[in-house]
């Protein structure tokens, strides 16, 4: 019984990785992109 449950956690999580790894990875370099911008304005301000 484990094994055939252990096939179908893979089977659904394979495409749901496959979708959300590309979004998380997007998500976080547009945050250390703004997160950079911020600093900058910060320094030029400062």
């Amino acid at each position: 019984m484990p094994q055939s449950r252990k096939t179908q956690v893979s089977l659904i999580d394979t495409p749901f990785l496959a979708l959300c790894f590309p979004l998380c990875t997007a998500f976080f370099c547009v945050e250390k992109i703004n997160l950079r911008d911020k600093v900058t304005n910060l320094a030029e301000v400062g």
